[in-house]
């Protein structure tokens, strides 16, 4: 991750990184943890919902360029922590629904089952569209004439 750069008096957007490496970044993790999930899995997931995070909010990426999201697209600290929580939550989510299909198998289930899991996703989508839609401070400057 890149921290905030001041750059003469101005000061630069930092980066969380692109989606691809945020992706290893999150295997790493869940992978100690006995996740199911691949990276292609977890690129799938962040593309996904940093498409619909970009619903609610103009992203860093949308005021550069007329860009598509895929792996390759940077994604801010700011944006990462508003979408952190829900690509987590879509994570869990993908893992409840794989433990119960292994359990159909005979396989042991561990974690949150896909009902819980799914709530929760959906909690953390209606906490971005929230959090999203917020622009910064303005002001409105114009004459008054005091009558």
């Amino acid at each position: 991750m890149t921290l905030l750069l001041h750059v003469g008096d101005t000061l630069q957007i930092s980066k969380a990184g692109e989606i691809h490496a945020l992706a290893a970044d999150l295997l790493d993790e869940y992978q100690t943890m006995g996740y199911s999930l691949v990276q292609e899995d977890l690129e799938t997931i962040l593309i996904n919902d940093y498409k619909f995070y970009a619903g609610w909010a103009y992203t860093q990426e949308q005021r550069k360029a007329d860009q598509k999201i895929d792996k390759d697209t940077v994604i801010s600290i700011g944006e990462w922590g508003i979408i952190s929580q829900m690509i987590r939550h879509h994570c869990d989510y993908m893992h409840a629904q794989r433990m119960e299909a292994s359990g159909s198998l005979g396989g042991e289930r561990f974690g949150l089952d896909s009902i819980t899991a799914r709530q929760n996703y959906e909690a953390a989508q209606l906490d971005v569209k929230k959090d999203a839609f917020v622009e910064p401070v303005f002001t409105i400057d114009f004459d008054y004439v005091k009558p």
